[in-house]
């Protein structure tokens, strides 16, 4: 069962600009809520800014890859470190 604050918001590639602004509005709101917290920045060395979040509701990990240029970037579910 997919929880509501962070499955339910998203999962996967984001389709448009219009899909990623729609995506951060929610989680903005998510994280004003406090049902999700962002726990820090990812250090890949690639060339896209990736940021963790935790689901405080059920304890998944969430990672948000930013769109940049032709990247649509994405929203996935990631193991917490």
């Amino acid at each position: 069962m997919i929880c509501s604050a962070c499955g339910g918001i998203h999962k996967g590639d984001f389709s448009s600009e219009i899909a990623y602004i729609n995506f951060e509005k929610k989680l903005l709101e998510a994280s004003q809520k406090g049902d999700l917290a962002e726990i820090g920045k990812v250090q890949t060395g690639g060339p896209f800014l990736k940021l963790r979040y935790l689901c405080n509701r059920c304890g998944r990990c969430w990672q948000l890859t930013v769109p940049d240029q032709a990247f649509r970037g994405e929203w996935k579910e990631v193991v917490c470190d």
